[in-house]
């Protein structure tokens, strides 16, 4: 009979697919290498390139967590719970439109006649 440990080693978190997934996608997005995100998460030298690369079957919460404050998301997104990369609150703000910016004139550069400075100092 297998212990636990031993279980755990050998059978695949259910979402590892969709982990090894997203962390693939949030390491292209950051413009960091696997190894360069786990130092900076100070989870070792190999950790994210461990799981992508299938040795590491089962990423705990805690480590994901990390991992994703490097990358800028919750482990929630890692695990598939949570469908964008940050669980951030809507903005109040409405989103540009492309056409809108791209149709709006550029201010005028100032002449130099409109300098509130005067070239020269009264001297009188």
């Amino acid at each position: 009979m297998k212990s636990r440990a031993d279980e755990k080693r050998t059978k695949a978190h259910p979402a590892l697919e969709t982990i090894k997934a997203r962390i693939a996608e949030r390491l292209e997005a950051a413009g960091l290498s696997g190894r360069e995100a786990s130092v900076r998460a100070k989870l070792g030298l190999t950790y994210a390139n461990d799981i992508l690369s299938g040795r590491s079957l089962n990423p705990t919460r805690e480590t994901l967590a990390k991992l994703g404050t490097v990358l800028d998301t919750d482990a929630d997104y890692f695990f598939g719970t949570q469908s964008t990369p940050r669980n951030l609150p809507p903005s109040k703000l409405l989103p540009m439109r492309e056409t809108v910016a791209a149709e709006a004139p550029l201010p005028a550069a100032p002449r130099r006649s409109d300098s509130i400075v005067p070239d020269r100092l009264d001297r009188s």
